[in-house]
């Protein structure tokens, strides 16, 4: 009786691999703040903006490009500190409200493209903020 091997062994539960997902958030974030600096054009036709927004855009652009090399740099060593989520959480936080103003002027300025494009980066936002608050609890 002493060598019965038992099925239901206890598992160890899953835990989502934040790092990975933190490196792909990073990623994706740097090609399109390379998108905003350098296919400003492009962008403005699509969100039928005027064309004196390019230096606004690519300003946004800039700030994309910093915060995912602040992410890549974060995430060099294979981990990412708690303080590093925290960060991201607020980070991410604020940017969801200024994406959900881009609605409002959006309205405003009868460009159907900032509306769209407004709420889903700021929902997306949210949702990154949501989940740095989850990876911070977990740190």
């Amino acid at each position: 009786m002493a060598n019965e091997i038992y099925l239901s062994q206890p598992q160890a539960t899953p835990r989502m691999n934040l790092v990975t997902f933190w490196r792909t958030d990073a990623v994706v974030t740097l090609l399109t703040g390379d998108l905003m600096i350098f296919a400003t054009g492009t962008w403005i036709d699509v969100m039928g903006m005027s064309s004196s927004m390019t230096t606004p855009l690519r300003l946004l652009g800039g700030y994309f490009i910093v915060y995912a090399l602040w992410q890549l740099w974060m995430a060099r060593s294979g981990t990412v500190s708690k303080n590093a989520y925290l960060i991201a959480d607020v980070e991410m936080s604020v940017f969801g409200v200024l994406m959900m103003g881009a609605i409002v002027a959006g309205v405003q300025l009868n460009t159907l493209g900032v509306i769209f494009f407004g709420g889903l980066c700021g929902v997306g936002a949210f949702f990154l903020a949501g989940l740095w608050y989850y990876a911070y609890r977990q740190a």
